[in-house]
């Protein structure tokens, strides 16, 4: 079944989707998660590098690396 709701902010029309991208997850109209296992496996390598380097460099460039993944993983 479907139904097309007329959503508005603002006086701006939402228009509707059949699926969006959020944290890197493709979700469709059913609310079903896609492409989870490429997050995980982005999510993986991250923490792998982390790991690897974490004697190596500060705190700050730390959060660095990992948001240059989830950034990407996202877009």
């Amino acid at each position: 079944m479907s139904v097309n709701l007329k959503i508005g902010f603002n006086d701006n029309l939402i228009t509707n989707s059949s699926y969006t991208k959020f944290l890197g997850l493709t979700m469709d109209c059913t609310l079903s998660w896609n492409n989870i296992d490429l997050l995980l496996k982005k999510f993986s390598i991250a923490c792998q590098i982390i790991r690897n380097v974490k004697t190596y460099i500060s705190a700050v460039a730390l959060k660095i690396i990992f948001h240059a993944f989830f950034h990407s993983a996202m877009s």
